[in-house]
């Protein structure tokens, strides 16, 4: 499938089809750059303490760290990447729609639901707790 055609079927989903091409292009972007930093978190997460460490020093050793840079050095060390980033985007799939009222689906293929709180998104889940130790 065209990303082209995997963005509108995504905006279908969501309602959002009649949107201007323009607020269709920011809402994919808002959905883009969520994606992004889920995936990340998600899978810094998901590693070892030790993996996290050689991550760590990788960075380090980046003369100007960008988040590509350090996408692809998490990438290149983690066992598990397809499945961290589909865990990633159905997270954000089954949040969009529980802030719309609709039922979570099936996994979502390379797409997301999107409904804004007037900056894009609904508002990110409140972290867990630390448990006392």
């Amino acid at each position: 499938m065209a990303q082209n055609e995997l963005d509108e079927k995504v905006l279908s989903e969501l309602g959002l089809s009649d949107l201007s091409d323009e607020e269709k292009a920011v809402m994919l972007k808002l959905l883009d750059d969520r994606l992004e930093k889920r995936f990340i978190a998600n899978l810094l997460k998901s590693m070892p303490e030790e993996k996290r460490q050689d991550l760590e020093k990788k960075v380090e050793a980046m003369e100007k760290p960008s988040v590509e840079s350090v996408l692809e050095a998490a990438i290149n060390i983690h066992p598990d990447v397809k499945g961290v980033l589909e865990k990633s985007a159905q997270e954000i799939v089954d949040e969009m729609k529980a802030s719309t009222g609709k039922p979570a689906s099936e996994p979502a293929v390379g797409g997301s639901q999107i409904q804004s709180d007037g900056e894009g998104f609904p508002p990110s889940p409140p972290a867990e707790p630390e448990p006392e130790n």
